[in-house]
């Protein structure tokens, strides 16, 4: 059964939903029924599990224990089985909270990975990984990409098998800020997307749903062919400049989340990995010509 079959009884506060997310499985628990009623939507083409099914992470999105705050200025804590790892933020943002929490649990527990901060896009054979520090444009970029027939296997994070170096897919949300919400809304107003969320600690922030094709396809892993460095920048014409593989894989280590925690590991994974793989710093301030560029790699 998939998320999009799961009978609304099931969506009710507190009541604990299980499904697989790619390679993890997850339980939620929510105080807020708009996290259900985003999670339906957005992940409605991910299975459900059984309530007996073990999960990878038991998540919790409580409301405060303090009476005043259950009903004036509502809060939102995450939790992750008895842990809390962050401040509580007002309850409007308990779907985002998921969603940011969800990328740590995986960052901070997933070591059968080598975690890459990177999107991951595949065409043709053509897998292109993406890292890019936030404000780059790597986010909206992808979603183009993704919505104009690119398959998509991450947004957020690259996982890199340490015992094959094939990149395993997670096909999640794609979490869209601020301007870029409108530009994807207007180019994509069929794609399904949360609502927007104002004035979070990251600005209005918007999840815009994965093809149904990339999470059908989310057991298929690839084999990276190139490494892209993308920046944005209102108006420049589109550049392209060749790195070598050692600046590749320094740009790769300064963007991974556990390269140091898996050691001599990380470093094998990680040069077997970029072995082979074309690299290059783009720079473009023209949507469209850089989706012409992304086009001609897959000739």
């Amino acid at each position: 059964m998939k998320l999009k079959d799961l009978a609304k009884s099931k969506l009710e506060s507190g009541k604990t939903l299980k499904f697989d997310v790619g390679p993890f499985s997850i339980a939620v628990k929510s105080d807020f029924p708009n996290v259900y009623e985003e999670i339906a939507k957005i992940y409605s083409e991910f299975e459900v599990l059984s309530d007996e099914h073990f999960v990878d992470f038991e998540i919790t999105l409580r409301n405060s224990h303090s009476l005043i705050r259950k009903f004036f200025r509502k809060q939102c804590f995450f939790q992750l089985g008895d842990q809390e790892p962050f401040t509580p933020i007002p309850a409007n943002q308990a779907f985002p909270m998921f969603e940011w929490g969800l990328n740590w649990c995986i960052s901070s527990n997933a070591h059968q990975y080598l975690m890459i901060h990177a999107a991951v896009i595949e065409k043709n054979g053509v897998c292109v990984v993406l890292p890019a520090p936030p404000g780059s444009g790597k986010s909206t970029l992808t979603a183009l990409l993704v919505f104009s027939g690119w398959r998509l296997l991450s947004d957020e994070l690259t996982l890199i098998e340490t015992s094959s170096g094939l990149i395993q897919p997670l096909a999640r949300p794609i979490n869209l800020k601020n301007q870029s919400i409108s530009v994807i809304k207007q180019a994509f107003p069929n794609v399904a997307h949360s609502n927007i969320v104002k004035d979070t600690h990251k600005g209005d922030v918007c999840l815009f749903k994965a093809p149904d094709a990339s999470v059908a396809n989310i057991d298929q892993k690839s084999k990276a062919t190139h490494i892209i460095l993308p920046k944005f920048s209102k108006n420049e014409a589109l550049s392209t400049d060749p790195m070598s593989q050692d600046s590749a894989f320094f740009e790769l280590i300064a963007n991974s989340f556990n390269y140091n925690i898996l050691g001599l590991s990380g470093f094998n994974t990680l040069t077997e990995f970029i072995d082979g793989t074309s690299s290059f710093n783009l720079r473009y301030g023209d949507n469209k010509a850089a989706l012409e560029w992304f086009e001609a790699l897959t000739l």
